[in-house]
């Protein structure tokens, strides 16, 4: 995108100069911008402009046909209805579509491709799309499709949209005033270049190298609120070399979590775990930040054996006792003190350990063999949330600076990795015998997960124990355990 600016700021201000010739005159807009668009992209594809603003040139033909082909996709077809059909063209739809991709498009480049593969190219410049297609072997039955879907898709509507832009823009005298007086004011009269385009919410000027560091201090969330009052609910920060978007409102939050959930929902892996432990996207969901061949597999297995209706429905009434334990444990406890917190927690752990291992880890004393894992996740948690300098001046990716890694590892593998390595052992023992549904662990098991799928970040246990850490740190303990307090609080504030 970077190399080809220039071009794309020569092919606006032609744009600009072609409009201003025409002052006084009726101009279609949609047809001027609709030859700025494709000769941006014929000149990225194909080093040339192939349509003038006359209307001239060897993709004279071009827009009529991008719309033939707009208005083809649109049509309902009879075959899409009755599969049946499938092999009759009724419609003539194929025919026409053929027709306009082999005769109409193919005869803008094939004599381009022609003359590129005759070696009439310029090797000094920089090389087009086109070019990179024919040095990595692509024949021209490939290259054909690619240019067709290049120059078919999207062309037409950004023209239609910026019509429609402009002409709303004319109608409303208010809003052009509004628009010319910003211009004016911002960029006077200078020339528009890309790089004057803001691509980030506005933030405080960020410092050299440690960019907004020092403006957060200790208390980070009151120093941000008082920056959203200033810069406004979304704006952007420069922590060292990483730019960070902060939202400060609930229409931000509901912009983030909500509508945009699927865009922003990726995790951010610290450059400590991916450097340390360069396979930790391998058969991993909580600490991988690509979907890769191992991430599918695992969360085929967990939608399948965890999240489907037949596991759940499956898993019914053991969830019911593990509640009914908890209100008779509260009703023993009647006009005692008590931490809900505590109860809640216990609760969901239990209905987790005996979904995955068959077994309660701890009880409402707090004894059991899972008596610390309250205390380890609380830990992990206040872990994973601190900043680390490495991710924020990744030349010291290599160091551990703050002991995080270290105080990671050994939470992991010392004080969660003791709690089920035995009920795992005696699972994958030859004497082990089921006694009842098989659990989680059980499935993994008779899947084949063998020593060579060990979870990197689980240096010496194998992959079902990774995977039911996965379950108990990804935050549903913490979120149900801080719910349920959070309504006994309401509840016992609001009698009514």
């Amino acid at each position: 995108m970077e190399s080809r600016v220039t071009m794309r700021e020569n092919k606006v201000m032609e744009m600009v100069k072609y409009i201003r010739s025409k002052e006084g005159e009726d101009i279609v807009i949609k047809d001027v911008m609709f030859v700025t668009a494709i000769n941006i992209l014929s000149n990225t594809s194909l080093s040339i402009d192939i349509v003038d603003f006359g209307g001239n040139g060897i993709g004279a033909g071009i827009k009529d046909s991008v719309r033939k082909v707009a208005m083809l996709c649109a049509k309902p077809q009879l075959a899409d209805l009755y599969p049946i059909l499938g092999r009759l063209d009724l419609h003539d739809w194929y025919k026409k579509v053929m027709y306009i991709m082999e005769c109409e498009f193919k005869t803008i480049w094939e004599d381009i491709l022609q003359s590129k593969r005759n070696g009439s190219r310029d090797l000094l410049n920089l090389k087009d799309f086109m070019d990179i297609l024919i040095d990595r072997g692509f024949t021209d039955q490939q290259i054909y499709p690619v240019m067709e879907e290049l120059f078919a898709a999207g062309i037409e509507s950004l023209s239609f949209t910026t019509e429609w832009f402009v002409s709303e823009l004319l109608k409303n005298q208010k809003v052009f005033e509004k628009a010319r007086d910003e211009i004016t004011r911002e960029i006077g009269s200078n020339v528009v270049k890309e790089s004057d385009l803001r691509h980030l919410p506005p933030g405080p000027k960020p410092w050299p190298v440690i960019g907004n560091l020092f403006q957060l201090r200790k208390n980070a969330h009151v120093h941000l609120a008082k920056m959203a009052l200033i810069h406004g609910p979304l704006m952007s920060l420069r922590l060292g070399h990483r730019t960070v978007i902060v939202g400060s409102s609930s229409v931000a939050a509901c912009e983030i979590l909500k509508t945009h959930d699927h865009a922003l929902s990726g995790r951010d892996v610290s450059i400590l775990l991916r450097n340390k432990k360069p396979t930790i996207h391998n058969m991993n969901l909580v600490f991988t930040s690509e979907c890769d061949d191992g991430w599918r597999v695992l969360r085929n297995i967990y939608g399948s054996e965890l999240f489907s209706s037949k596991a759940l429905e499956s898993r019914a009434k053991m969830r019911e006792t593990k509640v009914m334990e908890m209100v008779e444990y509260l009703a023993s406890k009647e006009g005692e003190d008590i931490v809900i917190k505590d109860v809640a927690f216990a609760t969901a752990i239990n209905i987790i350990g005996n979904t995955t291992l068959s077994t309660d880890l701890v009880d409402f004393e707090g004894n059991g063999i899972g008596a610390s894992i309250m205390e380890s996740v609380r830990k992990l948690t206040k872990l994973a949330a601190k900043p680390q300098l490495v991710d924020m001046f990744p030349i010291f990716g290599q160091w551990d600076l703050q002991g995080w890694y270290k105080e990671i590892m050994h939470i992991v593998e010392q004080d969660l990795g003791s709690i089920w390595k035995d009920s795992l052992e005696k699972k994958q023992s030859a004497e082990y015998i089921f006694s009842g549904p098989k659990d989680f662990t059980d499935i993994l098991i008779d899947k084949g997960f063998t020593n060579q799928q060990i979870n990197p970040l689980m240096q010496v246990l194998d992959l079902p124990l990774n995977t039911i850490l996965q379950l108990w740190l990804s935050g549903d303990l913490f979120t149900l355990w801080q719910l349920g307090l959070w309504q006994f609080l309401l509840g016992s504030v609001y009698e009514d």
